[in-house]
């Protein structure tokens, strides 16, 4: 078996997930689709109902179990979240990433990323040795050494 979906997320034989960051990107930038529809029609000029519907829409869609598989590809994540601010501020496409997160003053998905990654990392480190959930979390972060 080469890939196989379990809850949404793409796991591959491989135990990369390359194949998942670019799938939650594209959710990611879907749901920045379906938001800016909701800014025009709605009218929206509040800078907090931007930064909201942000927060409450487009993260948990891009961020969905990313404590898992992020690690290695938030290169890829952050482009959501600059994505959605370069739309807003109608800004080239070309303009510099960094300024664009500096103008708008908002955390870091990386942040919120490895944020996840510890609280999940010490969830898992709490549990007995012979939990599954252990073992795999550990496989993952650690390597292949057995424990």
């Amino acid at each position: 078996m080469k890939k196989y979906i379990y809850l949404g997320v793409l796991f591959s034989s491989s135990g990369k997930f390359a194949k998942t960051s670019e799938s939650f990107k594209a959710s990611g930038l879907k749901a920045i689709g379906a938001a800016l529809k909701i800014l025009v029609k709605g009218k929206v000029k509040s800078w907090e109902s931007f930064i909201k519907l942000f927060e409450a829409s487009i993260k948990p869609t891009a961020l969905y179990c990313a404590d898992i598989w992020a690690p290695n590809y938030l290169h890829c994540l952050e482009r959501v979240q600059v994505f959605y601010f370069k739309k807003l501020l109608a800004v080239n496409r070309r303009t510099s990433d960094s300024i664009v997160q500096l103008e708008v003053g908002v955390i870091y998905l990386e942040y919120n990323v490895a944020k996840q990654a510890l609280e999940a990392w010490r969830r898992y480190s709490l549990l007995p040795n012979s939990r599954f959930a252990k073992k795999g979390q550990y496989r993952i972060c650690i390597g292949e050494k057995k424990i």
